[in-house]
Protein backbone atom coordinates (compact mmCIF):
# COMPACT_ATOMS: atom_id res chain seq x y z
CA UNK A 1 0.00 0.00 0.00
CA UNK A 2 1.79 3.47 -1.03
CA UNK A 3 1.82 5.76 1.91
CA UNK A 4 1.30 8.61 0.35
CA UNK A 5 2.06 11.27 3.24
CA UNK A 6 5.89 9.63 3.38
CA UNK A 7 5.92 10.25 -0.58
CA UNK A 8 4.89 13.33 -0.75
CA UNK A 9 7.40 14.05 2.38
CA UNK A 10 10.22 12.34 0.41
CA UNK A 11 9.32 14.43 -2.85
CA UNK A 12 8.93 17.75 -1.09
CA UNK A 13 12.98 17.08 0.08
CA UNK A 14 13.67 16.19 -3.26
CA UNK A 15 12.05 19.54 -4.52
CA UNK A 16 14.10 21.39 -1.79
CA UNK A 17 17.16 19.52 -2.82
CA UNK A 18 16.47 20.93 -6.83
CA UNK A 19 15.69 24.20 -5.72
CA UNK A 20 18.71 24.65 -3.76
CA UNK A 21 20.66 23.12 -6.70
CA UNK A 22 19.64 25.49 -9.28
CA UNK A 23 19.73 28.28 -6.69
CA UNK A 24 23.65 27.12 -6.28
CA UNK A 25 24.26 26.69 -9.99
CA UNK A 26 22.62 30.24 -11.11
CA UNK A 27 24.80 31.63 -8.10
CA UNK A 28 27.83 29.61 -9.99
CA UNK A 29 26.81 30.93 -13.32
CA UNK A 30 27.79 34.16 -13.36
CA UNK A 31 31.15 33.90 -11.50
CA UNK A 32 31.80 30.79 -14.57
CA UNK A 33 30.85 33.95 -17.18
CA UNK A 34 32.82 36.11 -15.79
CA UNK A 35 35.94 33.87 -15.19
CA UNK A 36 38.10 34.94 -18.52
CA UNK A 37 40.63 37.31 -19.95
CA UNK A 38 39.42 40.94 -21.76
CA UNK A 39 41.21 42.17 -23.98
CA UNK A 40 40.53 46.33 -24.36
CA UNK A 41 41.50 48.68 -27.20
CA UNK A 42 43.53 51.97 -27.46
CA UNK A 43 39.63 53.81 -26.90
CA UNK A 44 39.05 51.46 -23.61
CA UNK A 45 36.64 49.55 -25.07
CA UNK A 46 36.48 45.69 -24.51
CA UNK A 47 37.02 43.97 -27.65
CA UNK A 48 37.68 40.62 -26.83
CA UNK A 49 36.87 38.32 -24.30
CA UNK A 50 37.89 34.33 -23.73
CA UNK A 51 41.07 32.58 -22.57
CA UNK A 52 44.26 34.10 -23.51
CA UNK A 53 45.57 30.94 -25.58
CA UNK A 54 49.13 32.58 -26.90
CA UNK A 55 50.80 35.79 -27.19
CA UNK A 56 54.19 37.47 -29.42
CA UNK A 57 55.28 40.87 -29.97
CA UNK A 58 53.20 40.60 -33.40
CA UNK A 59 49.88 39.56 -31.35
CA UNK A 60 47.34 37.83 -28.76
CA UNK A 61 45.59 34.70 -29.62
CA UNK A 62 42.00 34.82 -27.42
CA UNK A 63 40.05 31.14 -27.67
CA UNK A 64 36.07 31.86 -26.83
CA UNK A 65 32.85 29.98 -27.82
CA UNK A 66 33.51 31.34 -31.45
CA UNK A 67 36.76 29.68 -31.54
CA UNK A 68 40.15 31.44 -31.89
CA UNK A 69 40.54 35.32 -32.53
CA UNK A 70 43.97 37.26 -33.22
CA UNK A 71 44.21 40.58 -31.86
CA UNK A 72 47.04 42.38 -33.00
CA UNK A 73 49.32 43.55 -30.51
CA UNK A 74 49.34 47.54 -31.84
CA UNK A 75 45.63 47.55 -30.88
CA UNK A 76 45.76 46.74 -27.50
CA UNK A 77 45.58 49.29 -24.27
CA UNK A 78 45.47 46.60 -22.06
CA UNK A 79 44.52 43.07 -20.73
CA UNK A 80 42.14 42.38 -17.71
CA UNK A 81 43.41 38.38 -17.18
CA UNK A 82 40.70 36.49 -14.80
CA UNK A 83 43.83 35.93 -11.96
CA UNK A 84 44.23 39.70 -12.18
CA UNK A 85 43.32 41.02 -8.80
CA UNK A 86 42.96 44.44 -7.52
CA UNK A 87 45.85 45.65 -7.09
CA UNK A 88 47.31 44.41 -10.88
CA UNK A 89 44.18 46.13 -11.81
CA UNK A 90 44.73 49.43 -10.24
CA UNK A 91 48.36 49.21 -11.94
CA UNK A 92 46.80 49.02 -14.92
CA UNK A 93 44.02 51.89 -14.82
CA UNK A 94 47.07 54.43 -13.23
CA UNK A 95 49.33 53.73 -16.36
CA UNK A 96 46.43 54.32 -18.47
CA UNK A 97 45.95 57.41 -16.73
CA UNK A 98 49.58 58.19 -16.98
CA UNK A 99 49.81 58.24 -13.06
CA UNK A 100 53.28 56.48 -13.08
CA UNK A 101 54.16 57.21 -9.44
CA UNK A 102 50.71 56.12 -8.33
CA UNK A 103 51.45 52.72 -10.03
CA UNK A 104 54.65 52.32 -8.75
CA UNK A 105 53.13 52.45 -5.27
CA UNK A 106 50.77 50.06 -6.45
CA UNK A 107 53.47 47.71 -7.96
CA UNK A 108 55.27 47.70 -4.59
CA UNK A 109 52.32 46.12 -2.61
CA UNK A 110 52.93 43.46 -5.21
CA UNK A 111 54.91 40.47 -5.03
CA UNK A 112 55.36 40.17 -8.85
CA UNK A 113 57.52 36.81 -8.67
CA UNK A 114 54.98 35.23 -6.72
CA UNK A 115 51.85 36.28 -9.21
CA UNK A 116 51.01 32.36 -10.38
CA UNK A 117 49.79 33.36 -14.01
CA UNK A 118 53.23 33.72 -16.47
CA UNK A 119 51.08 36.09 -18.72
CA UNK A 120 49.83 38.85 -15.86
CA UNK A 121 53.58 38.23 -14.21
CA UNK A 122 55.24 39.46 -17.87
CA UNK A 123 52.51 42.42 -17.62
CA UNK A 124 53.59 43.72 -14.11
CA UNK A 125 57.19 43.28 -15.35
CA UNK A 126 56.35 45.44 -18.02
CA UNK A 127 54.40 48.40 -15.95
CA UNK A 128 57.37 48.26 -13.59
CA UNK A 129 60.32 49.34 -16.26
CA UNK A 130 57.87 51.17 -18.22
CA UNK A 131 56.45 53.58 -15.21
CA UNK A 132 60.60 53.67 -13.48
CA UNK A 133 61.84 54.85 -17.65
CA UNK A 134 58.65 57.16 -17.63
CA UNK A 135 59.17 58.67 -14.40
CA UNK A 136 63.16 58.69 -15.14
CA UNK A 137 62.40 60.79 -18.42
CA UNK A 138 60.56 63.54 -16.91
CA UNK A 139 63.76 64.35 -14.81
CA UNK A 140 62.79 62.52 -11.26
CA UNK A 141 64.04 59.06 -11.65
CA UNK A 142 67.15 56.80 -12.52
CA UNK A 143 67.88 56.07 -16.25
CA UNK A 144 70.27 53.70 -15.35
CA UNK A 145 67.73 51.53 -13.35
CA UNK A 146 65.18 52.05 -15.49
CA UNK A 147 67.56 50.89 -18.45
CA UNK A 148 68.42 47.99 -17.13
CA UNK A 149 64.98 46.78 -15.89
CA UNK A 150 63.77 47.57 -19.60
CA UNK A 151 66.78 45.20 -21.10
CA UNK A 152 65.80 42.74 -18.97
CA UNK A 153 62.15 42.50 -19.57
CA UNK A 154 63.11 43.13 -23.24
CA UNK A 155 65.79 40.12 -22.42
CA UNK A 156 63.66 38.08 -20.28
CA UNK A 157 59.86 38.35 -22.21
CA UNK A 158 60.08 38.11 -25.78
CA UNK A 159 56.94 36.85 -26.04
CA UNK A 160 54.86 39.69 -24.73
CA UNK A 161 52.89 41.84 -26.60
CA UNK A 162 54.30 44.79 -24.61
CA UNK A 163 57.68 44.14 -26.45
CA UNK A 164 58.24 46.90 -29.18
CA UNK A 165 56.86 49.57 -26.55
CA UNK A 166 59.59 48.74 -24.13
CA UNK A 167 62.13 48.98 -27.39
CA UNK A 168 60.95 52.27 -28.34
CA UNK A 169 61.33 52.98 -24.49
CA UNK A 170 64.52 52.02 -24.41
CA UNK A 171 65.68 53.81 -27.29
CA UNK A 172 63.79 56.63 -25.39
CA UNK A 173 66.04 56.41 -22.10
CA UNK A 174 68.91 55.80 -23.90
CA UNK A 175 68.71 58.84 -26.43
CA UNK A 176 68.27 60.78 -23.21
CA UNK A 177 71.33 59.95 -21.34
CA UNK A 178 73.46 60.65 -24.57
CA UNK A 179 73.36 56.93 -25.85
CA UNK A 180 72.73 57.71 -29.31
CA UNK A 181 74.24 54.74 -31.48
CA UNK A 182 72.26 52.27 -28.41
CA UNK A 183 69.18 54.43 -29.51
CA UNK A 184 69.45 54.02 -32.58
CA UNK A 185 69.49 50.30 -32.34
CA UNK A 186 66.49 50.17 -30.04
CA UNK A 187 64.70 52.33 -32.45
CA UNK A 188 65.22 50.10 -35.14
CA UNK A 189 63.62 46.95 -33.69
CA UNK A 190 60.71 49.08 -34.63
CA UNK A 191 61.01 48.85 -38.49
CA UNK A 192 60.52 44.99 -38.60
CA UNK A 193 57.28 45.39 -36.87
CA UNK A 194 54.14 44.23 -39.70
CA UNK A 195 52.53 47.46 -39.32
CA UNK A 196 53.51 50.43 -41.55
CA UNK A 197 52.58 53.34 -38.85
CA UNK A 198 55.30 51.92 -36.46
CA UNK A 199 57.83 51.04 -39.18
CA UNK A 200 57.58 54.26 -39.89
CA UNK A 201 57.88 55.81 -36.16
CA UNK A 202 61.22 53.73 -35.95
CA UNK A 203 62.93 55.15 -39.17
CA UNK A 204 61.61 58.71 -37.59
CA UNK A 205 63.27 58.03 -34.10
CA UNK A 206 66.20 56.07 -36.21
CA UNK A 207 66.28 59.57 -37.81
CA UNK A 208 66.73 61.98 -34.75
CA UNK A 209 68.96 59.46 -33.17
CA UNK A 210 71.44 60.43 -36.35
CA UNK A 211 70.15 64.15 -35.99
CA UNK A 212 71.23 63.91 -32.08
CA UNK A 213 74.80 62.87 -33.83
CA UNK A 214 74.96 66.04 -35.75
CA UNK A 215 74.90 63.25 -38.79
CA UNK A 216 72.39 65.13 -40.72
CA UNK A 217 73.05 63.86 -44.10
CA UNK A 218 72.22 60.27 -42.82
CA UNK A 219 69.18 61.64 -41.08
CA UNK A 220 67.81 63.83 -43.97
CA UNK A 221 67.97 60.26 -46.04
CA UNK A 222 66.53 58.65 -43.38
CA UNK A 223 63.50 61.56 -43.05
CA UNK A 224 63.11 60.72 -46.57
CA UNK A 225 62.70 57.02 -46.73
CA UNK A 226 59.81 57.66 -44.19
CA UNK A 227 58.21 60.01 -46.27
CA UNK A 228 58.99 57.77 -49.49
CA UNK A 229 56.22 55.12 -48.35
CA UNK A 230 53.26 54.69 -50.01
CA UNK A 231 50.81 54.39 -46.97
CA UNK A 232 48.06 57.03 -46.19
CA UNK A 233 45.86 56.02 -42.87
CA UNK A 234 46.17 58.74 -40.28
CA UNK A 235 48.68 57.21 -38.29
CA UNK A 236 51.25 56.71 -41.41
CA UNK A 237 50.58 60.24 -42.36
CA UNK A 238 50.88 61.40 -38.60
CA UNK A 239 54.81 59.88 -38.97
CA UNK A 240 55.74 61.28 -42.12
CA UNK A 241 54.65 64.84 -40.54
CA UNK A 242 57.48 64.18 -38.62
CA UNK A 243 59.34 62.83 -41.13
CA UNK A 244 58.91 66.69 -42.79
CA UNK A 245 60.12 68.58 -39.56
CA UNK A 246 63.07 66.44 -39.37
CA UNK A 247 64.01 67.03 -42.71
CA UNK A 248 63.29 70.77 -42.62
CA UNK A 249 65.62 70.53 -38.64
CA UNK A 250 68.31 68.85 -41.17
CA UNK A 251 67.80 71.78 -43.83
CA UNK A 252 68.29 74.46 -41.24
CA UNK A 253 71.59 72.63 -39.56
CA UNK A 254 72.97 72.17 -43.20
CA UNK A 255 72.49 75.63 -44.71
CA UNK A 256 69.31 76.04 -46.25
CA UNK A 257 67.02 77.41 -43.32
CA UNK A 258 64.93 79.48 -44.71
CA UNK A 259 63.84 76.06 -46.65
CA UNK A 260 63.41 74.61 -43.20
CA UNK A 261 61.11 77.49 -41.84
CA UNK A 262 58.87 77.33 -44.63
CA UNK A 263 57.97 73.22 -44.11
CA UNK A 264 57.82 74.14 -40.17
CA UNK A 265 55.45 77.21 -40.93
CA UNK A 266 53.51 74.80 -42.85
CA UNK A 267 53.06 71.73 -40.82
CA UNK A 268 51.72 74.76 -38.11
CA UNK A 269 49.18 75.74 -40.24
CA UNK A 270 48.09 72.84 -41.55
CA UNK A 271 47.52 70.72 -38.83
CA UNK A 272 45.94 70.38 -35.38
CA UNK A 273 47.32 72.25 -32.53
CA UNK A 274 45.74 69.58 -30.61
CA UNK A 275 48.84 67.23 -31.26
CA UNK A 276 51.19 68.92 -28.62
CA UNK A 277 53.98 66.12 -29.49
CA UNK A 278 53.59 67.07 -33.62
CA UNK A 279 53.31 70.94 -32.18
CA UNK A 280 56.12 70.92 -29.53
CA UNK A 281 58.53 69.35 -32.26
CA UNK A 282 57.72 72.17 -35.41
CA UNK A 283 58.02 75.20 -32.85
CA UNK A 284 61.38 73.55 -31.86
CA UNK A 285 62.19 73.04 -35.47
CA UNK A 286 61.05 76.33 -36.44
CA UNK A 287 62.92 78.33 -33.75
CA UNK A 288 66.36 76.23 -35.12
CA UNK A 289 65.58 77.33 -38.61
CA UNK A 290 65.66 81.18 -37.31
CA UNK A 291 68.24 80.90 -35.32
CA UNK A 292 70.14 79.90 -38.13
CA UNK A 293 69.04 82.43 -40.30
CA UNK A 294 70.40 84.54 -37.41
CA UNK A 295 66.95 85.95 -36.67
CA UNK A 296 67.03 85.19 -32.85
CA UNK A 297 63.26 87.22 -31.87
CA UNK A 298 61.88 84.75 -34.02
CA UNK A 299 63.54 81.90 -32.73
CA UNK A 300 63.19 82.49 -29.46
CA UNK A 301 59.66 83.41 -29.82
CA UNK A 302 59.35 79.51 -31.30
CA UNK A 303 61.30 77.88 -28.63
CA UNK A 304 59.18 80.00 -26.11
CA UNK A 305 55.85 78.54 -27.82
CA UNK A 306 56.96 75.06 -27.13
CA UNK A 307 57.44 75.94 -23.25
CA UNK A 308 54.72 77.68 -23.17
CA UNK A 309 51.93 75.86 -24.99
CA UNK A 310 53.90 71.64 -25.74
CA UNK A 311 55.74 70.47 -22.61
CA UNK A 312 54.20 66.81 -22.85
CA UNK A 313 57.50 65.76 -24.99
CA UNK A 314 60.26 66.16 -22.25
CA UNK A 315 63.26 65.99 -25.14
CA UNK A 316 61.17 68.53 -26.88
CA UNK A 317 60.85 70.54 -23.64
CA UNK A 318 64.70 70.46 -22.55
CA UNK A 319 65.70 71.67 -25.94
CA UNK A 320 63.53 74.79 -26.03
CA UNK A 321 64.68 75.54 -22.71
CA UNK A 322 68.13 74.92 -23.65
CA UNK A 323 67.96 77.64 -26.75
CA UNK A 324 66.17 80.04 -24.65
CA UNK A 325 68.99 80.17 -21.87
CA UNK A 326 71.25 80.85 -24.81
CA UNK A 327 68.87 83.19 -27.05
CA UNK A 328 68.40 85.43 -23.94
CA UNK A 329 72.03 85.93 -23.04
CA UNK A 330 72.48 86.75 -26.58
CA UNK A 331 69.65 89.71 -26.32
CA UNK A 332 70.91 91.01 -23.10
CA UNK A 333 68.31 89.43 -20.74
CA UNK A 334 70.56 87.81 -18.31
CA UNK A 335 68.27 86.84 -15.60
CA UNK A 336 65.56 85.53 -18.32
CA UNK A 337 68.62 83.42 -19.55
CA UNK A 338 69.47 82.20 -15.69
CA UNK A 339 66.14 81.16 -15.24
CA UNK A 340 65.79 79.05 -18.25
CA UNK A 341 68.97 77.20 -17.24
CA UNK A 342 67.40 76.58 -13.69
CA UNK A 343 64.16 74.81 -15.09
CA UNK A 344 66.58 73.00 -17.61
CA UNK A 345 68.90 71.95 -14.59
CA UNK A 346 65.90 71.10 -12.09
CA UNK A 347 63.88 69.03 -14.90
CA UNK A 348 66.20 67.80 -16.95
CA UNK A 349 69.42 67.98 -15.41
CA UNK A 350 70.48 64.02 -16.49
CA UNK A 351 69.26 64.57 -20.29
CA UNK A 352 71.59 65.72 -23.10
CA UNK A 353 70.19 69.19 -23.25
CA UNK A 354 70.62 69.64 -19.29
CA UNK A 355 74.05 68.41 -19.66
CA UNK A 356 75.23 70.15 -22.63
Amino acid sequence: MIDLETNMTVASTVSRCWQASLCAAALLLPALAGAEDKIYNLDGREIASGTVTSMSAMEVVVGGRAGDRKIPANEIQKILFDEDSGETRTVKTRVVNQQYDQAIEELRKISIDAIPRAELKSDMRYYEAMCLAKIALEGRGDKVAAGAALVNFINTEKRSYHLFEAAELMGDVSRAVGRFETAAQYYGYLTKAPWPEMQMRGGVLTAESLVAQENYKDAAAQYDSVLSKPNNDPGSLRQKLFAQLGKAYCLGMSGDPAQGIAIAEAVIKDNNPQDGALFGRAYNTLGVCHLKADRKKEALRAFLHTSLMFTTDPNVHAESLYYQAKLWEDLEHSERALQARALLKDRYATTSWGQK
